[in-house]
Order: C-alpha cells, then sequence, then structure tokens
C-alpha cells in the first residue's frame, strides 16, 4: 500500500471521491518515487479507523467541498464570465499563487491542492489553492486568489472562516498532529 505521513497529501490523482483511512504499521520506504515527499509504502499494516474523506484536502477540505460541488454544476454563462475575469487579474493572481504555493508545499499539502485544482480546471486552480491553504496564507492573499470567481460565480466559501475551521487549523498545524507519529517516522 502507498499511503502518506499527513493527510492532505493521500490525494495521488484527480479520483473523487476517495476513502481515507488511517493504517498503522512499519513503513518499509519513504518519499516514495513519483508519489511525493509525504508518501509512505506499507506491506504490513492495520488498518485502525476511517476518517471523513474531506481530511484529504486539509482543515478546510470542508470548504473545499462545497467549492467542488460548485465547480462541477457551473453554467455556460458563468464559465464565460469566470474566464473574462480571471483574465482580468491574471498578472496579481500569479503572483500570489506563486508566493501562496511555497507556504503550501511546506505546510505538505501540495497533493491537496493540485488534485483540487485539475478537479475543478485552470481557472479554478487559484481559487482551489486558496482554499486548502486559507489558514496558511493570510486574508488579503485569499481575497486576490478568489475574487475573480466571487465577481463572476459568487463566493461557494463562508467570507470569514468559522470557529470549526480556525479549531481545526490550529490542530491540524500543531507538532502533535498528524499521522507521522502514528507511522512510527516520528
Amino acid at each position: 500500500m502507498i499511503g502518506a505521513d499527513i493527510e492532505s497529501e493521500t490525494l495521488y490523482s484527480t479520483i473523487w471521491p476517495v476513502r481515507l483511512f488511517l493504517v498503522e504499521g512499519e513503513p518499509i520506504a519513504t518519499n516514495v518515487s513519483g508519489t511525493g515527499e509525504h508518501s509512505v509504502a506499507l506491506l504490513d499494516f492495520t488498518v485502525v479507523s476511517e476518517a471523513e474523506n474531506w481530511r484529504a484536502f486539509g482543515p478546510n477540505g470542508l470548504e473545499v467541498l462545497k467549492f467542488l460541488e460548485a465547480a462541477s454544476s457551473l453554467t455556460a454563462k458563468q464559465t464565460k464570465k469566470l474566464e473574462a475575469a480571471y483574465e482580468a487579474r491574471r498578472a496579481v493572481i500569479q503572483d500570489i499563487a506563486g508566493e501562496a504555493g511555497k507556504v503550501i508545499r511546506a505546510a505538505g499539502r501540495t497533493w491537496a491542492y493540485v488534485a483540487c485544482g485539475q478537479l475543478v480546471g485552470f481557472r479554478g486552480y487559484d481559487v482551489a489553492e486558496a482554499l486548502v491553504g486559507r489558514d496558511l496564507i493570510g486574508q488579503d492573499a485569499f481575497a486576490a486568489l478568489t475574487q475573480h470567481w466571487a465577481e463572476a460565480v459568487g463566493p461557494c466559501w463562508d467570507e470569514t472562516p468559522s470557529e470549526m475551521n480556525t479549531l481545526l487549523a490550529a490542530a491540524w498545524n500543531s507538532p502533535a498532529a498528524g499521522w507521522t507519529q502514528r507511522l512510527g517516522l516520528a
């Protein structure tokens, strides 16, 4: 089995929905070629529990799922408006996305935003990045990366993060959290 030592690195493709399991076992390899720096290979493992699949998108996964649902039902008119809004803000989006991407990758959420971005398509990729890393990038960067979507389609996320999202992000980002210790990698 190929897995990850943190939840937000479990999506290696755009197959959705997924089932996410917490397992215990001794890894035979880490950083498995082609699957990311947080990947682990296990031959012998025990399934401890099944986790909610939104966790694959990080602590903001519930908002990401709302976004995926909204993106899957765009009309032709909304898609055209989204294209125009994106083109009008392309330079700003690209500059901020580059910096946000560095922070998100450092937090171990690369596959989460890549998978989400691929599920929604090119014009939604930056929104996916912003939602996956919302607790990491700051409100100004979040607003800049999502403005074109909000203008064209309307926001499909809470304007201010809910208390639950804030608590999830704090727990997620704490050194005691994560699957690393459970897999014996810490």
